[in-house]
């Protein structure tokens, strides 16, 4: 089937588009600090690369207010984006791809071989793993005697507000990895930097359980978009139930 011919009306438009993209390249390449580009302009190069022509950073303004910032609107889940209708799949493909490389290049970065002595250091380590959920997620670091990494097992995902911590699978899991110390942490992303009720009872029960086999529960991190709270800081919990509670913190990473 042939294709039908543009009018001069759409070969115009084309034409805005088009220097519209190259216009946006040539501005991101010349600015020697690219933290100094306004987000709007950042959202509507990536929309330049796999939207249908359009006024690109139109449509980047209405995304911004609409969510009302960048990390909102990378947060949406794929279906969501996919309810917009100037989104494609291969525009929601690249920006759910964004937070993916965000948290490879993190994991990369991350001193190797190195102690995690403190709720600083367990914070620098386990926040890769944070990294563009809109679901609260749980993670336990375990270590070995010496205070090395050994793994990271993901618990559990649940709601934006909820996600459930089975001590017995926590248990579980420390006697398979042979190992006696171990750090809990999971998220708020919708949520404060604070504990909950029901992340205070949850911690003991975790701490309980692994005491009777001697196993160490140092701490239990809240990750939130922006900040990161630890529960062996809370002054409503018993500090003889986590170990970081009892400890004489120190600087981040030494050996």
């Amino acid at each position: 089937m042939p294709r039908r011919e543009k009018t001069p009306e759409q070969i115009e438009h084309d034409r805005i588009c088009r220097e519209m993209h190259l216009q946006m390249i040539r501005d991101f390449k010349n600015t020697e600090n690219k933290a100094e580009i306004p987000t709007e302009d950042l959202l509507a190069l990536l929309f330049s690369f796999s939207m249908r022509k359009c006024d690109y950073k139109e449509q980047a303004e209405i995304m911004l207010k609409r969510y009302g910032s960048l990390v909102s609107f990378l947060d949406m889940t794929y279906d969501a984006m996919m309810l917009e209708p100037s989104i494609r799949l291969n525009t929601a493909l690249m920006l759910k791809g964004i937070p993916a490389i965000i948290q490879k290049k993190m994991m990369a970065e991350r001193p190797k071989r190195k102690r995690i002595k403190t709720p600083q250091d367990a914070e620098v380590y386990l926040k890769p793993y944070f990294v563009g959920s809109s679901f609260e997620q749980a993670y336990l670091l375990i270590l070995s005697d010496q205070f090395f990494p050994k793994d990271v097992v993901k618990l559990g995902e649940g709601l934006s507000n909820e996600v459930y911590i089975s001590p017995r699978i926590i248990l579980r899991t420390m006697l398979m990895h042979d190992s006696t110390k171990a750090i809990l942490a999971h998220s708020h992303p919708a949520g404060e930097a604070e504990a909950s009720t029901n992340d205070k009872i949850a911690t003991l029960e975790v701490a309980n359980t692994l005491d009777a086999l001697h196993i160490q529960l140092l701490d239990h991190l809240i990750f939130t978009k922006r900040e990161c709270v630890y529960l062996s800081d809370d002054i409503e919990m018993d500090h003889t139930v986590l170990t970081f509670s009892k400890r004489e913190h120190v600087s981040i990473f030494k050996k």
